[in-house]
């Protein structure tokens, strides 16, 4: 007979004790082209498993190369976007996660501001994997108490991700020319629905616009104007799926007058018109809802 024994108390990392909520598992594969525009999460934070291809990812700011094994974790009210490979379409699991509170941090925060979001997944891959595939099933069969299952499968991969953060480190990111490209980005990311120009940029921060359009690009990939593009695109975006707005008042409301403007430009940086967007995610929404109320039974 084998016989384990166990500690009382490991000291839990979540504050109080308290178990976060899993507000829905995504994937994402088989799409060379597939991306998402910048945009942020309010009450929620989210983690991104790449379980196999390469991607582009923005994170704050900062563009990332990534790849399969790893983990992209991006806190409440970061702004972030996502893209795959053409060449090597990436496979992609979102988990995202509300009411969490790790001891130390702030709500919904994984991780201290400032440091590289890409952790390795390495040996602990396989687990991760199995620990989706736990999920899936769960929700198929929806046998009893499959809910709560489903929150221990999650909790279980926060763990293992708190695990790696623990033995991980993490560099402070190299920012070059940071008081300018940053209070740049700042500015954008509040003020994005405002009349902004490059003339307007130079004179508010004392430089050329041809420094300001070259530093921003050397330090972001970006140019100021396609930034703030991407931040009223992606502000647009969430305004589409999460508020009853007409296309009209959002259009306005992320500092496009002409809504027609909108329209074109929002084709052409998401691929279907607001309209079509609309519907396909709320088609998404209520699948969601649907899911969720399987959750809680």
């Amino acid at each position: 007979m084998e016989k384990l024994f166990f500690q009382k108390t490991q000291g839990g990392f979540f504050q109080n004790e308290t178990l976060p909520t899993i507000n829905y598992l995504s994937h994402v594969c088989d799409k060379p082209h597939w991306f998402y525009n910048l945009h942020k999460h309010d009450n929620c934070c989210e983690v991104l498993y790449i379980a196999d291809g390469k991607g582009r990812h923005t994170v704050d700011g900062k563009l990332y190369e990534v790849q399969k094994g790893d983990i992209v974790i991006v806190n409440m009210n970061t702004i972030h976007a996502e893209t795959s490979t053409p060449d090597a379409p990436i496979s992609q699991w979102t988990f995202s996660f509300s009411n969490l509170l790790i001891n130390g941090m702030e709500m919904n925060k994984l991780i201290p501001d400032g440091v590289c979001p890409i952790i390795e997944s390495g040996s602990y891959a396989e687990q991760i994997d199995r620990i989706i595939e736990n999920i899936k099933q769960e929700q198929k069969t929806a046998q009893a108490y499959h809910g709560i299952i489903v929150q221990f499968e999650a909790c279980k991969f926060l763990t293992l991700l708190q695990r790696l953060i623990s033995i991980t480190s993490f560099p402070q990111r190299q920012v070059r020319g940071k008081n300018l490209i940053s209070g740049i980005k700042q500015f954008l990311d509040t003020f994005y629905m405002n009349n902004i120009t490059l003339t307007s940029l130079s004179e508010m921060f004392y430089v050329s616009s041809y420094h300001i359009v070259h530093e921003m690009k050397r330090e972001m990939g970006v140019t100021p104007i396609n930034y703030l593009i991407d931040c009223r695109i992606g502000e647009a975006q969430r305004l589409l799926w999460s508020t009853d707005m007409s296309i009209t008042e959002i259009s306005n409301a992320v500092g496009y007058q002409n809504v027609n403007h909108f329209v074109n430009l929002f084709g052409k940086r998401v691929g279907i018109t607001p309209a079509d967007f609309r519907g396909l995610h709320m088609v998404k929404s209520k699948q969601q809802e649907e899911s969720e109320v399987t959750l809680k039974n």
